[in-house]
């Protein structure tokens, strides 16, 4: 596989096998124990480059006015990472992890007492978008406004414990849920089902690294949604 200026090549030609990445300035060469092993290739929960600094990802996007009571699905981007899988028996060892957009971060409300995010700047769409492939996924996001008044939503951070990531060969994409509850207030999360054509349920990157963790089904915000 080449792509971008990135090659990935699986080498059984020597013995042990080996797993090689080569590109954007960087070389990942992984001795492969047994030639029956899988190599699988699919996007993984987007927090882990350059280095695993935080599970959130918070998404700035233009201003949505929501009326009281009121739903609203729109869709956004999200920045995309590749993890390369290697299969034995069933269970999955992650061999490596890159990507094509180069990360960012932020942080979510006040300097004593805020969280450190991985920012992505998106536009909003009404429609599925076209999404450069490799790069950009697509997130269906269902906004909901709980409270009785008017309210400007322009962000939203989301937990990646409880992504559910699909894909196809020509993109990935993810289901999440914005209920605001007022302007400081809102809780996000994620659904299991399918989303912009894509069908195929990526491995669980924590589940994979055998990370402990407590499943989040929800994030809820307390610093303000614009």
């Amino acid at each position: 596989m080449s792509r971008n200026g990135t090659s990935l090549t699986v080498s059984h030609s020597a013995r042990p096998s080996e797993y090689l990445r080569t590109g954007q300035g960087t070389t990942v060469r992984k001795l492969l124990a047994s030639l029956e092993d899988r190599i699988l290739i699919n996007p993984v929960e987007p927090v882990n480059l350059p280095q695993r600094i935080t599970p959130l990802l918070e998404i700035g996007f233009p201003p949505v006015i929501l009326n009281p009571g009121t739903r609203k699905m729109v869709y956004l981007t999200f920045p995309v990472e590749i993890g390369v899988f290697l299969e034995h028996r069933g269970t999955f060892t992650n061999l490596d992890i890159f990507s094509f957009a180069a990360p960012k971060f932020s942080l979510y409300g006040t300097p004593g007492a805020g969280l450190i995010t991985r920012w992505h700047t998106s536009d909003l769409f009404e429609d599925v978008p076209p999404a450069e492939p490799l790069t950009e996924g697509i997130m269906e996001l269902t906004l909901s406004n709980e409270s009785s008044g008017v309210i400007e939503v322009s962000r939203g951070v989301f937990e990646s414990y409880g992504m559910c990531l699909y894909y196809s060969r020509e993109n990935a994409a993810m289901k999440a849920t914005m209920s605001v509850f007022s302007p400081r207030i809102a809780e996000t999360g994620f659904t299991t089902a399918p989303s912009c054509g894509c069908t195929e349920r990526a491995i669980d990157l924590f589940l994979a690294l055998k990370i402990p963790v407590v499943q989040q089904k929800s994030f809820l915000m307390e610093f303000g949604v614009a």
